[in-house]
């Protein structure tokens, strides 16, 4: 059943929840699960016009000392180019104040930029999104599942975003109809602590996260000509100075 509350929203009942509500888990924390954070991973984005003789469909990525830029085409005909840094790094701010500069710099995205970009007009100011590692300390509990990026988020450079997405819900939804399937004790309550359906859900999270942790690592140990910056520093040593 669905009620009318003030201001047009719906308030609507239901047995269960599944909070898709991307990285800020929106549900789920409001419910008591508490967000593990790895890194301070941010992108700073902007797109570049439409270019008819840009016919190449390839994304590039091309690491820097601080960080890594990534370029796409888009089905405008535009380009999208973003860098990625941690907030806490002076790359951050410089490169959010200086964006255009940094991309016309750079060996490989420039060819790109200068193609979308012919005049020397500078760029909007680009925005930012979060691009953290993260991951919730449970990914059920009564009455709610968490799937997406609200149970486990990964770096965009591992390209597992849309895969996670799919699998954790496709996987969210079965565990929620078995379990919803044998439930026997009313309504939105976990019986004996723990369902089995649910539980073997949040297993094959952890297992995609940890499988996740290890390629993270190995991917980034393949740049070798900045280990002691502390971009690059951080991944190799899994990040222990995060204070997170």
């Amino acid at each position: 059943p669905a009620g009318t509350g003030t201001g047009g929203e719906r308030t609507v009942c239901c047995r269960w929840v599944i909070d898709a509500t991307g990285r800020a888990a929106a549900i789920a924390v409001r419910c008591g699960a508490r967000r593990r954070v790895l890194d301070r991973l941010t992108a700073l984005h902007a797109p570049l016009e439409a270019d008819p003789g840009d016919t190449d469909r390839r994304s590039l990525v091309e690491s820097d000392e601080d960080g890594w830029w990534y370029t796409a085409p888009q089905p405008s005909g535009g380009r999208l180019v973003a860098y990625f840094t941690d907030t806490d790094l002076p790359a951050a701010p410089y490169t959010a104040r200086h964006f255009h500069r940094r991309m016309l710099a750079t060996r490989h995205v420039s060819r790109w930029a200068r193609r979308h970009e012919p005049t020397p007009t500078p760029l909007a100011a680009p925005r930012r999104a979060a691009a953290h590692t993260a991951h919730l300390d449970r990914v059920y509990g009564d009455g709610w599942t968490a799937a997406g990026d609200a149970a486990v988020a990964f770096d965009p450079l591992s390209s597992q975003g849309v895969l996670t997405a799919l699998y954790t819900g496709l996987s969210a939804g079965r565990a929620v109809d078995a379990h919803l399937g044998r439930l026997r004790c009313g309504p939105g309550r976990v019986h004996d602590g723990e369902d089995s359906a649910l539980a073997a859900y949040a297993h094959k999270v952890t297992a995609a996260r940890t499988a996740y942790l290890r390629g993270h690592r190995f991917i980034h140990a393949q740049e070798t000509r900045w280990i002691h910056r502390s971009f690059w520093a951080r991944r190799l040593a899994g990040l222990p100075d995060s204070p997170f």
